[in-house]
C-alpha cells in the first residue's frame, strides 16, 4: 500500500505541476501526505488471518477507495497551498446520482476557504463511491482531481450555500467508525461482501452481534410483519455503507421459502440468501 500511495502521490504531484504551469500559475505542486489511519485499518483486517478467503474483500473496493483518497487529498493540499498563496481556488463536487442521499447533498460548488478544515466531507468518499471532485485556481478553467482534465468553465456561476458544522474533535470511537465506514470494513458490508459468512450465525445470535457492535436494530419496514419486533416474531432490519440495507425475514410469512436475509445496496443491487448464506432464486 505504501508503494501504491507512492505511485500515485508522485503522479499526482507532476501532473499537477505541469497543469500549474499550464494554467499560468508559478506555483510549486504539492505531495499529499499519505493517510496512515486508513492504511491501518486495512492492515489491522488483513493481518493475522490464515487464508485468502478470508481477505479478499479487502483487496478490491477498500484498495481503490484508499487509492482515490490519494488524489483528493492531493487536490485538498494543493488547493489550500495555492489559496495561503492569495489565490481563490473552489471546489466542485459532483454527485452521479446512483450513489446515496449523503453524496447528494454535498454536490456543489465551494470557495476553498468554506471546506478547508481538515477532514472536511466534500473530500471524503465512503465505499463504492464515485463522486466527482474539481478544483477551481479561479481563472475560469477547472481540474477534475481524478482524471486531471481541464474544461473551460462557461459561467462564473453562484456558489451553492452550504451550512458548515462546527468543527470538533472526533472521539476515538467516533474515528474507529469512520475509518472502517470509509474502507468497507464494517460488519455488514463484510457479509455483503462474503454471505457464506451466515452460515455462522443464527438470527438471534446475528442479531446480537449486530447490537453489541452498535448498528441500529428496526423492524421491517414493509410488508405483513411490517413495525413487528424481532421478540415479538418479526424481522429486523440494519442500514450500512452509507446506501445499503440488510434485513432479515422469518419463516412466518415469507413469500421465499423460509426465512432468509436480504441484501440491498446501490451497486449490487438486491439479492437474498438462505441461513447458511447460499444465494436464493427463487
Amino acid at each position: 500500500m505504501e508503494k501504491n500511495y507512492e505511485l500515485v502521490a508522485e503522479a499526482s504531484a507532476k501532473v499537477q505541476e505541469a497543469l500549474n504551469e499550464a494554467a499560468g500559475i508559478g506555483i510549486k505542486a504539492i505531495k499529499p501526505e499519505m493517510n496512515e489511519d486508513r492504511v491501518k485499518g486495512i492492515i489491522d483486517i488483513v493481518s493475522g488471518k490464515g487464508k485468502y478467503d478470508d481477505v479478499a474483500y479487502m483487496l478490491g473496493e477498500p484498495i481503490v477507495n484508499f487509492l482515490q483518497s490519494v488524489v483528493d487529498e492531493a487536490i485538498r493540499a494543493n488547493a489550500d497551498f495555492q489559496y495561503k498563496a492569495g489565490l481563490n481556488p473552489k471546489i466542485r463536487r459532483t454527485s452521479t446520482r446512483k450513489c446515496c442521499e449523503w453524496c447528494d447533498k454535498l454536490a456543489g460548488l465551494y470557495d476553498y476557504e468554506m471546506v478547508s478544515d481538515t477532514g472536511n466531507d466534500v473530500f471524503r468518499r465512503h465505499k463504492n463511491c464515485r463522486c466527482i471532485v474539481e478544483y477551481e485556481p479561479g481563472n475560469g478553467k477547472r481540474q477534475n482531481v481524478h482524471t486531471k482534465q481541464w474544461s473551460k468553465n462557461r459561467k462564473s456561476g453562484i456558489i451553492k450555500a452550504k451550512e458548515q458544522k462546527e468543527i470538533r474533535i472526533e472521539s476515538p470511537e467516533e474515528k474507529e467508525k469512520r475509518i472502517k465506514s470509509e474502507n468497507g470494513l464494517e460488519f455488514i458490508s463484510q457479509i455483503a461482501s462474503h454471505p457464506k459468512i451466515l452460515n455462522s450465525y443464527s438470527p438471534e445470535r446475528l442479531k446480537r452481534e449486530l447490537e453489541n457492535k452498535g448498528y441500529t436494530i428496526k423492524p421491517l419496514a414493509r410488508g405483513s410483519l411490517k413495525g413487528v419486533s424481532f421478540e415479538e416474531g418479526g424481522g429486523f432490519k440494519v442500514n450500512f455503507g452509507g446506501d445499503g440495507v440488510f434485513q432479515y425475514h422469518p419463516e412466518k410469512k415469507s413469500h421465499h421459502g423460509g426465512d432468509y436475509y436480504k441484501i440491498s445496496t446501490g451497486e449490487g443491487g438486491t439479492k437474498r440468501y438462505d441461513i447458511s448464506g447460499e444465494e436464493k432464486t427463487d
